[in-house]
């Protein structure tokens, strides 16, 4: 297996994640705050069980499946605000005292449900 590139991120969350379509196009990134949070032999496991994601040619999923997601929450966010982006138009969203129904209608709440029941 070829060695992945390493990224250092600048946060301080304690993460790290492996990405890549490939093992020779494979990258490794971790986050300031997992150096500084965990001792040098844990951030050798957590390294090991990175290199095992692109070994085991698992990251060309994963990407995949993340790509999906979000595809599938910005498709909701649409379906649930497009009553009230086609409601804007017309400027019943912004009328004072306005009684319109909550956005996004039965197609909207369809999208969310289903969202909620894969997570």
């Amino acid at each position: 297996m070829p060695v992945p590139r390493l990224y250092l991120i600048a946060s301080e969350q304690a993460n790290a994640f492996a990405t890549g379509r490939n093992p020779r196009h494979a990258a490794v990134a971790v986050t300031e705050g997992l150096l500084e949070q965990l001792p040098a032999d844990q951030v050798r496991g957590v390294l090991a069980h990175e290199f095992a994601h692109i070994k085991n040619d698992e990251i060309l999923i994963s990407s995949i499946a993340a790509m999906v997601a979000g595809a599938i929450s910005a498709i909701a966010s649409v379906l649930q605000f497009s009553r009230c982006c086609s409601a804007a138009l017309t400027s019943e969203c912004f009328r004072q005292g306005t009684t319109a129904k909550p956005a996004g209608g039965k197609l909207g709440r369809q999208a969310k449900t289903a969202l909620t029941l894969s997570a």
